[in-house]
């Protein structure tokens, strides 16, 4: 159980440990002076340099820091642990545990020995078999668990934890346990140390732990630019070595040799008392060329402002490890490829060095020369302002200022026109607007340059002569030419007008003709345009007199033409509501308030005429007579009464006492419906009729029964349940005041009454509207008897539904007597329920069974049945018979 609950905290410790630092070689030595990154259980104490073992004088630290687990204080804490998880790389695949023991040699067997157990997990908490030690002292025979490793032995007066005098301590100083983990790489692995023993209170022993991660890489001693021979390690304090020739064959069993040969060697080694016995294999491959570099430099010629390209080719050596760039200006790059660029702050010629050291570290040098040109000047002269379709010119200044060599000229004219490779430019503008210029030059090194200007083209004047046109005879006449222009008018009758508009009224046939017209902007830009002038016959017509509708009924509209003008006509007609189409010739008109309508005839050449009708709206006699609801015994007046009504008429004429009065009374005693549907139709002293639908629902409340009258013996329990339909609105049950009530509800009522007596119990329903009706029983209370033929009571009726109240039919009875035979029959004779030999009287006032309406376990429906009774009471037996009432 113990192990189990060891694992599942090792495992959760690995995790969190891992979480908190993901270096798997962090802190695994103790170095930061604490447990960060460790768990521990028991007495764990970290140990400092400069102190030893109290017993074998050894150093407590290997080292800053170490740890000690367990201790030689007695007391409840004498045993300890430590675990914490390490994530196995190949930088950690092989750890050094140094561990040191100390012991009291109080005399026990090998299973009472204080035992140092050293374990790995793996991530699902399954101890691993390798690595895996366990440590203790075994008398004169040594430590088990760590092969060959010396111990010693302190005689003295020591004690045990039992105060028991005299034992020695036997010791094994710091030794080295090497944990081979290559086999878990890429795992994360759970590392215990724990020290204990079994008897507590006399043994005591304690261990120190440090762990180390080896790196099992190792280097050779190359000296660069030089021949061999190479000297080369592989890692110390191995078990053995094995050292092979570039042909295989054994030249070496020691740690470091002396390799004279060109070619790849392999040294095989293996670590010392690890459980695994594994061997770490490494292979040194030795360079085969072994001259200095040579390289050769070159550096691209560049415009100002571009990057210079710097490059280095190998002629002979190995390959270069890293390159510095001399630039010529006191700027220099380091890189570890052969390309590297810079930009040059200003043009020039510039000496390049570049010196390259190759992966021995010899070291060649190359220089060359890099070219920065100047950018030639871009720059030209023309025109800045003209008019739309004016030709503007343009001539290129541009120069070289290296060489003065030819440039290359291309020219954007801002409107989508390129020329290219012209001093001079003519170009015209099909439109207005502001054009930027920009002349573009390149140099024969291929370095360029840009200017920009801009010209503004300004329109020609936008001419739009105008009229109202077409134009129509009677017309106000003007003809003009709207702009912030200085315009001339040419009039067809030779004459001309400085003006922007000529005005003519009326307009007459003798004004037609061709007008032309002259505008000048402020920029000198001069336009002409002409306009035709045509003087048209307008359309007359006219529409019917003035008319009167009744409000809701429509009339027609119709023109009649006296002059036409030019078909197709356009006809509109305003306000447009109320119209069936607004925009024909002839049209329906039906509004609901005297309305003037106004149509617009307009014909092809735009010349238009009006007229006009006034429709007058006639008022409607209009009522609204709102629904009703009564109660079937209530009665309803319905009054129409009103001044502009002369004539009334009420259908169907069966339900009102007069079907032309003016106020009615509607007659629903003899129907049988109980939604009445009445129609009104009003006529006022225009003709104007009106028609409003009444209806009268009339609520004949709602039904209830009470069944028929009870009797019950003093003391006894009355069940009343009120059959209503449909569901109550709201109820009321009367009753005498002193009737003592037991429970209520809106259908049941169950009570108790102690004194002989007879009274009525009345049930009231309403129904939503308040309509009225009710149902009353009689209830005879009658004394208990003594023993007679009166003793035993069976209800007149009972509701087996299933509500809990009144389900089942018992015999009662108010003396001590008993039943012999209770049958029930239905009304052919069958026997349908049959109950003997059952106690009656107090306290239970009533049989211990009772019949629940149904017959072979199926209800039977509501009806009358008969039953027979025979009883004992006191020496007499008793026979009853009578009629029960079911209800559901």
């Amino acid at each position: 159980m113990r192990k189990g609950i060891v694992h599942i905290g090792l495992l959760i410790a690995r995790v969190l440990s891992f979480a908190q630092n993901p270096d798997p070689c962090y802190n695994i030595d103790f170095e930061q002076g604490t447990l960060d990154g460790w768990f521990s259980i028991g007495d764990v104490q970290i140990t400092n340099a400069g102190t030893v073992d109290p017993y074998g004088g050894f150093p407590q630290a290997i080292g800053n820091h170490s740890v000690k687990v367990a201790t030689d204080r007695c007391g409840s804490a004498l045993r300890g642990r430590i675990w914490r998880s390490i994530q196995v790389t190949p930088a950690n695949a092989v750890l050094k545990l140094n561990m040191a023991m100390v012991v009291l040699n109080y005399p026990h067997n090998v299973s009472q020995a204080a035992k140092v157990f050293i374990k790995f997990y793996d991530p699902s908490g399954n101890e691993l078999a390798c690595p895996r030690y366990t440590v203790y002292y075994e008398g004169g025979s040594g430590f088990a668990g760590i092969p060959n490793a010396p111990y010693y032995t302190t005689p003295g007066t020591y004690r045990n934890c039992g105060t028991e005098c005299c034992y020695n301590v036997t010791y094994v100083p710091w030794t080295t346990i090497w944990l081979d983990l290559t086999p878990y790489i890429g795992q994360t692995l759970t590392f215990e140390a724990e020290v204990r023993w079994c008897i507590y209170d006399v043994d005591w022993a304690y261990a120190y732990f440090d762990l180390e991660c080896v790196n099992t890489d190792f280097g050779v001693d190359i000296y660069p630019c030089t021949q061999p021979p190479y000297n080369a390690c592989a890692p110390p304090d191995m078990a053995w070595y094995e050292w092979y020739d570039p042909s295989n064959n054994l030249i070496s069993t020691n740690q470091c040799e002396t390799l004279t040969q060109q070619g790849t060697y392999t040294v095989r080694f293996a670590l010392p008392n690890s459980c695994g016995n594994s061997q770490t294999v490494k292979t040194i491959t030795i360079p085969i060329g072994f001259d200095p570099p040579q390289i050769d430099a070159r550096a691209d010629s560049v415009c100002l402002g571009d990057q210079t390209t710097l490059s280095a080719s190998i002629l002979n050596g190995n390959v270069i490890d890293q390159y510095t760039w001399y630039v010529g200006n006191g700027d220099s790059i380091a890189t570890s490829s052969a390309v590297a660029y810079y930009q040059y702050p200003d043009s020039g010629i510039y000496d390049v060095m570049v010196v390259a050291w190759d992966t021995l570290g010899c070291v060649d040098t190359a220089y060359t020369t890099a070219m920065v040109y100047p950018p030639p000047v871009a720059q030209f002269q023309g025109d800045t302002s003209i008019c739309v379709y004016d030709t503007a010119q343009f001539i290129s200044t541009s120069f070289d200022p290296w060489d003065n060599t030819p440039l290359s000229l291309s020219w954007d004219l801002g409107d989508g026109t390129i020329v290219n490779n012209t001093t001079t430019v003519s170009h015209n503008y099909d439109s207005a607007g502001t054009y930027p210029i920009k002349l573009i030059v390149t140099s024969t090194k291929g370095c360029k340059d840009s200017s920009k200007e801009q010209i503004i083209v300004h329109p020609t004047p936008e001419l739009n002569p105008w009229t109202n046109a077409p134009v129509c005879k009677d017309s106000f006449l003007i003809i003009g030419e709207n702009g912030n222009y200085q315009h001339t008018w040419y009039l067809p009758d030779g004459t001309t007008v400085d003006s922007s508009h000529i005005y003519f009224n009326p307009a007459l046939p003798e004004h037609s003709g061709t007008y032309i017209v002259r505008a000048e902007n402020s920029a000198g830009c001069i336009s002409y345009d002409s306009i035709d002038v045509t003087v048209w016959q307008r359309p007359v017509f006219s529409i019917a007199s003035d008319t009167s509708i009744c409000k809701y009924d429509s009339v027609l509209l119709e023109p009649i033409f006296s002059v036409h003008g030019t078909q197709p006509y356009q006809y509109r007609w305003k306000p447009f509501s109320f119209l069936s189409c607004p925009v024909c010739s002839t049209t329906y008109a039906f509004p609901y308030d005297t309305t003037t309508y106004i149509l617009k005839v307009t014909d092809a050449n735009k010349c238009y005429n009006y007229d006009t009708i006034t429709i007058n709206v006639l008022p409607l006699p209009e009522i609204d007579l709102p629904n009703h609801t009564i109660c079937y015994y209530d009665q309803l007046t319905l009054d129409a009464s009103q001044p502009d009504i002369v004539r009334w008429k009420w259908e169907p004429s069966q339900l009102v006492s007069c079907d032309t009065c003016p106020t009615v009374t509607v007659l629903h005693e003899n129907t049988a419906q109980t939604t009445l549907n009445l129609s009104l139709t009003t006529t006022n002293q225009y003709g104007c009729q009106w028609t409003d639908n009444i209806k009268v629902f009339v609520d004949t409340g709602i039904a209830v029964t009470l069944h028929s009258d009870t009797s019950i013996f003093t003391g006894g329990t009355a069940y009343l349940t009120a059959e209503v339909s449909p569901e109550l609105f709201t109820y009321e049950w009367q009753y005498p005041d002193l009737l003592p009530i037991s429970d209520i509800s809106y259908s049941t009522l169950v009570f108790t009454y102690d004194q002989p007596d007879t009274f009525p119990v009345v049930y009231i329903s309403y129904s939503e509207n308040m309509c009225i009706r009710s149902d009353t029983v009689w209830i005879k209370v009658i004394q208990i008897p003594e023993c007679d033929s009166g003793t035993v009571f069976v209800p007149t009726a009972f509701t087996p539904n299933g509500d809990g109240v009144n389900d089942i039919l018992y015999v009662y009875s108010a003396a001590e007597s008993f039943l012999k035979l209770f049958k029930i029959y239905d009304r052919w004779g069958n026997l349908l329920y049959e109950l003997r030999n059952q106690p009656l009287g107090l306290p239970t006032m009533r049989t211990l069974e009772g019949w629940d309406g149904t017959y072979n376990g199926r209800p039977l429906r509501p009806d009358v049945y008969v039953y027979h009774l025979i009883y004992q009471c006191g020496e007499k037996t008793y026979r009853q018979k009578g009629d029960v009432t079911l209800l559901r």
